[in-house]
């Protein structure tokens, strides 16, 4: 279906109704986009900043001797 004209024959309606409905569809899809890009760039950021925590927890575990040395950090 293309256009306004594939989507009067789709709806079986008149071009203004198709009209309202196209620029209904679109302003939807675009709202959605937005939303999944939002979310994509807060997981990613989520993501880095939890690797970074990970990095250093993995390094400063290293760096015990025994169980008294993590016991007084605690």
């Amino acid at each position: 279906v293309y256009g306004i004209n594939g989507l009067c024959e789709l709806l079986q309606c008149s071009k203004a109704t198709a009209s309202h409905w196209g620029y209904v569809l679109f302003v939807t899809l675009l709202l959605a986009a937005g939303g999944f890009d939002y979310a994509f760039f807060y997981q990613l950021n989520e993501n880095s900043t939890l690797k970074n925590v990970e990095w250093l927890y993995r390094n400063e575990r290293l760096l015990w001797e025994d169980k008294q040395q993590e016991n007084l950090l605690r």
